[in-house]
């Protein structure tokens, strides 16, 4: 049994072969043709007159070949000035948005301009600040060495030790200020008679 199903998948696997392989024994195929059809009025979308003379009947054509070209100068005409209306409608958009763009510029430049007056102006104002509270930290800090020293001459009645605080607090003020300068001279020991006022 085994014999006769191996002689009968043989016998067709080699016909199969044959007819797959028979074609191209026996004949060939050709890309050309000639179709037999019945005559079609063909009709235009638009009038016109025809541009060049029309292939004749049995003119071999390829796939999307044009047949004719139909010319109409009121068409030709109403599309050109379809053309030029765009054309126009966009060269007026370029002008717009160069005029933008410019105006879009110098606005960059005076908000540029703008943001580095306010920097300047800004980091002025914050020096000045500074500078103000630098003072009235001078002034407090003098103001504190003078009731200390005040307060250590009433408890000494001109004693040594107010000596000592005043010469102390007359080195350490900053000669700059005109106010520390006035009070260093009313705490300089051979200038004390004994007051503070």
């Amino acid at each position: 049994m085994p014999t006769i199903t191996r002689i009968v998948v043989g016998l067709l696997l080699l016909t199969l072969v044959t007819i797959v392989s028979l074609p191209t024994i026996t004949g060939f195929t050709s890309l050309d043709g000639t179709v037999n059809a019945r005559f079609a009025v063909v009709n235009a979308p638009i009038d016109g007159t025809i541009a060049e003379e029309p292939l004749k009947v049995g003119s071999p054509v390829k796939a999307g070949q044009p047949l004719a070209e139909i010319r109409n100068t009121r068409v030709n005409r109403a599309i050109l000035a379809s053309l030029e209306a765009d054309r126009n409608t966009a060269l007026d958009r370029v002008a717009a948005l160069k005029k933008e763009r410019e105006e879009l510029s110098a606005l960059r430049e005076e908000l540029s301009a703008r943001l580095e007056i306010y920097r300047q102006t800004t980091i002025a104002n914050l020096e000045r600040e500074v500078e103000i509270l630098r003072k009235k930290v001078e002034v407090s800090q003098a103001q504190d060495l003078v009731a200390q020293v005040d307060l250590n001459r009433r408890m000494s009645a001109r004693g040594s030790s107010a000596s000592v605080e005043t010469d102390s607090f007359a080195a350490s003020l900053p000669p700059s200020t005109e106010r520390n300068a006035r009070i260093r001279v009313r705490l300089d020991p051979s200038f004390m008679n004994g007051d503070f006022a």
